[in-house]
């Protein structure tokens, strides 16, 4: 389910606020599900309300709050939600001009911090190995690669093969290869595998993991370039990726 830009603005605001009505809620989940772009953003609306709350939490009970006489003292007052949406939108603002400074001044300094596959393998395995999306049917898997990146992509039926869903990244801070790296939980005779992809054009020389018990695995597949990360010293995953466009069903 897809909504109007407009109508999707309206609707994610007053979900934050839970203040949708039932039908109106359970239309935006359902949207949630099948728009992992939409998911990511209500995350990082909380996200950043959560730490604005937490900026502006009212000081310990031990600390002066009003003195006697009527004379208010100074204190810290929680915001309302339209206040932490001001603030928050004035945080954008000065990530936004930041982003623009190193994409015209500093093109070598990178948005987000590198960070090796293996390195947020062993994060996600650590943080319970929990999808944050799952894709329920292929059509849905394809698009949403396709969406991504300009070209689809699906992962052969294999026997002890599981595609558990999609991680965003929550599980670690960094990025593998770029912002738009999607990263792909399957499991291969019960053993975790992460599946990280991006465009080609950003692929890049990744050394081994340094832990001799993890291999890392890579392929280009049209447009896309991809990296595996396992315990096993072959392949399991991304030797079963193929473009439906250029296969035949």
């Amino acid at each position: 389910m897809m909504l109007d830009p407009r109508e999707r603005d309206r609707m994610l605001a007053a979900y934050l606020d839970d203040a949708l009505a039932p039908e109106e809620r359970r239309a935006f989940e359902s949207a949630m599900e099948s728009d992992p772009a939409l998911r990511r953003e209500v995350e990082l609306a909380r996200r950043i309300e959560d730490s604005l709350r937490r900026l502006y939490a009212p000081p310990p009970a031990s600390a002066p709050t009003e003195r006697e006489g009527g004379h208010s003292a100074a204190r810290l007052v929680m915001p309302t939600r339209r206040r932490l949406l001001g603030y928050a939108a004035a945080a954008v603002l000065l990530v936004a001009a930041s982003v623009t400074y190193r994409v015209y001044f500093v093109p070598s300094a990178p948005v987000l911090p590198p960070i090796h596959p293996a390195s947020a393998f062993a994060r996600l395995v650590n943080a319970g190995f929990t999808p944050e999306f799952v894709c329920t049917t292929d059509e849905e898997f394809e698009r949403t690669v396709r969406e991504r990146f300009g070209q689809g992509m699906l992962i052969q039926p294999t026997e002890g093969l599981t595609l558990l869903g999609w991680g965003y990244g929550s599980g670690y801070s960094g990025t593998p290869l770029t912002r738009d790296t999607l990263v792909l939980l399957t499991r291969v005779n019960e053993s975790p595998v992460v599946v990280f992809m991006d465009r080609a054009k950003n692929d890049r020389e990744i050394e081994q993991p340094k832990d001799p018990a993890l291999h890392l695995h890579k392929r280009r597949l049209g447009r896309l370039v991809l990296y595996e990360v396992s315990a096993s010293p072959a392949p399991q995953v991304i030797d079963k990726a193929y473009d439906p466009a250029v296969r035949p069903n």
